[in-house]
């Protein structure tokens, strides 16, 4: 019953405010092909440590952590920066306000950056899994989806990884992370 609310509210409201590409408003598509190649992707920026941007030689894939730095994580990836007001503006539709069929427009994304890095097949060798983060059953049901899985599933079909999204599972409802943005410690004490 939630889906088939969630899917007549969402076509009342591409009735009201008909479709048009995010980048130039042109009719008929969410993001077209000249904006979706547009967006920068992997500036020299996100290489190195996500904390100190130091770049380390044993660097494998880029974005690891100083010793210092690693916490839990051995790793980041960033592919592209949300100070881009397109993608920016992608990433909201896709979280929050149920653009769900950016699904694919993030699957190209996520692939024209893989491909960048000229890396697919020692990832491949490296990783064996994609698992995304998974939402908090309440949060599941407001969006209907989880725009974390659908990112997941792409990854993992272009690199031929299986996907397992049963191995992690939320446990504490938090509040919307875009809501938190102004609001830094909360954010941070949320994700920890």
């Amino acid at each position: 019953m939630e889906e088939k609310l969630r899917l007549a509210v969402k076509f009342f409201w591409d009735l009201l405010f008909p479709i048009e590409c995010f980048g130039c408003g042109q009719e008929g598509i969410k993001l077209c092909e000249a904006c979706k190649e547009g967006i920068p992707l992997r500036h020299e920026e996100f290489l190195g440590c996500p904390v100190c941007r130091k770049v380390r030689s044993e660097e494998r894939f880029g974005g690891a952590f100083c010793p210092g730095h690693a916490g839990a994580l051995r790793g980041l990836w960033v592919i592209g920066s949300y100070k881009n007001a397109l993608l920016r503006e992608l990433i909201y539709g896709f979280k929050y306000r149920f653009e769900e069929d950016l699904k694919k427009d993030f699957d190209d994304l996520t692939r024209r950056f893989l491909e960048y890095t000229g890396k697919r097949e020692e990832i491949r060798s490296f990783f064996q899994t994609v698992i995304p983060v998974p939402l908090h059953p309440r949060r599941f049901a407001e969006r209907g989806y989880n725009q974390a899985a659908h990112i997941a599933k792409g990854i993992a079909e272009y690199l031929e990884l299986s996907l397992e999204e049963s191995a992690l599972v939320r446990t504490r409802y938090t509040s919307p992370q875009a809501k938190l943005e102004a609001e830094f410690g909360k954010r941070e004490k949320d994700l920890a």
